[in-house]
């Protein structure tokens, strides 16, 4: 097992999005560790369940069931999150709703450990045995290290993508303030993605409000619209939108 740790770190460590992350590091854990059940989960929005990104071995019916269970009932992920390092447990010895789901599925034995970056618990990487063989403490470490660098990948991409973000605002707020210099209109950039609107200093040369008046909220224009032009205004650019 521990041979494919370096192939695996390699792989991991190019990768270009989750998806490709998620695929090669269920195939290892698959392969490594004999599982008949491998599967990826992320928190959910508000920390109450799991939300599985992708898995094996899984029917659609399980796989919303597991979904629908919140974390209370998980003893073992609530193990593996405290103690933050690889966990495994006969489903037979599982005290929470789960264990009917995983018997009803065949799986007799289950080994989980938490995703980490900077130390806080994104979600877990989880297996499971149809074969009446425990996960042994050198396969359950093996788990913890694909559970390790899969952590590092996510954490790699997400650092990659905000820089790529950041860059982007960059460049578009110095070309809006190559604009701004060039003309004396009042232009405005309405961002879709952070509903935010940005605005130029012919806003304040031609009707008279300052930038800091002005709010960034799209809305505010929209309130500024005579009575009884608003709705056919709004309506028409709503219109626009959704188109």
């Amino acid at each position: 097992m521990t041979g494919a740790i370096p192939q695996l770190a390699s792989v991991l460590g190019r990768a270009a999005d989750l998806t490709e992350v998620f695929r090669t590091a269920l195939a290892e854990a698959r392969a490594g560790l004999g599982a008949d059940l491998v599967g990826i989960a992320n928190l959910g929005e508000r920390a109450e369940n799991l939300v599985l990104e992708d898995a094996s071995g899984l029917s659609p019916e399980l796989t919303h069931q597991l979904c629908s269970l919140p974390l209370s009932d998980s003893a073992l992920f609530r193990e593996a999150m405290a103690s933050k390092t690889p966990v495994g447990l006969p489903v037979a010895e599982h005290p929470g709703a789960e264990r009917a789901l995983f018997e009803a599925a065949g799986i007799r034995h289950l080994a989980i450990t938490p995703l980490l970056s900077r130390n806080l618990v994104l979600g877990a990487l989880g297996v499971g045995r149809r074969a009446d063989r425990a996960f042994q403490g050198s396969e359950i470490a093996f788990l913890g290290t694909i559970g390790g660098l899969l952590g590092q990948a996510v954490e790699k991409i997400a650092a990659h993508q905000e820089a790529q973000a950041e860059a982007e605002r960059r460049l578009s707020h110095d070309r809006r303030e190559l604009l701004a210099r060039a003309s004396s209109d009042a232009l405005w950039d309405w961002d879709a993605g952070t509903n935010r609107v940005w605005r130029s200093p012919g806003l304040t040369t031609l009707f008279g409000y300052s930038l800091e008046e002005a709010a960034t909220s799209p809305d505010w224009w929209g309130d500024r619209v005579h009575p009884e032009d608003r709705e056919r205004v709004l309506s028409r650019r709503d219109a626009f939108l959704a188109a």
